[in-house]
């Protein structure tokens, strides 16, 4: 399985749902884009990630990022053996914390093909946008996976303590997952912090958490002080300020959507990465 494949799909579904003709998408995608890379270069550490509300921008996002991150997820889970035995159970339960743009699923699924898992899978999607319910919603289905997948999509918007008691199953996570979500939040300081340690003390003894983000000590040091609190011990770390997508992901994969655009997506970063257990 691979990521730009994946990435395809939902983009096949994601741009028959954007409004006006070929060029007009085409205009806002490319809009969508150019004001979002402005909001990660020079707004994120002050005002946050953007505004996925709008179906372009949602696209642009998948488009632009979501291969890599993916990618970068299934690397990590493979540095540690604690990971292999995981996903070698007949079922595991997983949380993705500010998972609404599918990275954290993609990037799980294609290292569990990676070793060839028997587990079934419970993906539970956290995120504050409820329109990336619709993005993800028919992925399964979609790469006709051979053990069962099930998703629930969980509404809590890290600025607003009054939705972080909405139903969820963070008590029974087998693993956390958070794939650049710190730095989207980071701007809401005092509820970030909050809305992290109230999430992760939840976890029971044992849950695994995967975490990448930008190499920012902004970052991962507020989100190493919430971890060490909620009882998290690190297992893996380790910093890549030239992290490269596999080698054997081909952008050409995204077919009509990468000619059409002649935009590339993401394929380097300079990223943190930490894989714990909860003590």
């Amino acid at each position: 399985m691979k990521c730009f494949e994946i990435t395809r799909l939902v983009l096949d579904d994601s741009h028959q749902a954007l409004p006006g003709t070929d060029a007009q998408r085409k205009k806002l995608i490319i809009e969508s884009m150019e004001s979002m890379s402005d909001t990660y270069r020079n707004k994120l550490l002050k005002q946050g990630g953007p505004d996925f509300a709008a179906p372009e921008y949602r696209y642009a996002y998948v488009y632009t990022y979501v291969p890599a991150h993916a990618d970068w997820v299934c690397d990590l889970m493979s540095k540690d053996k604690a990971m292999k035995s995981l996903f070698k159970r007949e079922s595991v339960d997983v949380t993705c914390l500010g998972g609404g743009p599918g990275s954290d699923l993609v990037g799980i699924l294609k290292y569990m093909e990676k070793i060839k898992s028997p587990a079934s899978l419970f993906c539970e999607i956290v995120d504050g946008c409820k329109e990336w319910k619709k993005t993800w919603g028919k992925l399964a289905k979609r790469i006709n996976w051979p053990r069962a997948i099930h998703t629930d999509y969980v509404i809590h918007d890290a600025g607003d303590p009054t939705t972080w008691d909405d139903p969820n199953h963070f008590e029974e996570a087998d693993l956390f997952s958070l794939s650049f979500f710190v730095s989207e939040i980071f701007s809401l300081e005092k509820h970030a912090r909050e809305y992290l340690a109230s999430s992760l003390s939840r976890a029971k003894k044992g849950a695994f958490l995967v975490m990448q983000d930008n190499n920012a000590a902004s970052f991962y040091e507020m989100f190493d002080m919430v971890a060490k609190k909620t009882g998290f011990k690190v297992i893996f770390e380790d910093t890549q300020p030239n992290m490269r997508v596999d080698s054997a992901e081909q952008k050409s994969a995204l077919g009509d959507h990468y000619t059409r655009l002649g935009r590339l997506p993401k394929l380097t970063g300079n990223i943190v990465r930490r894989i714990m257990v909860k003590e």
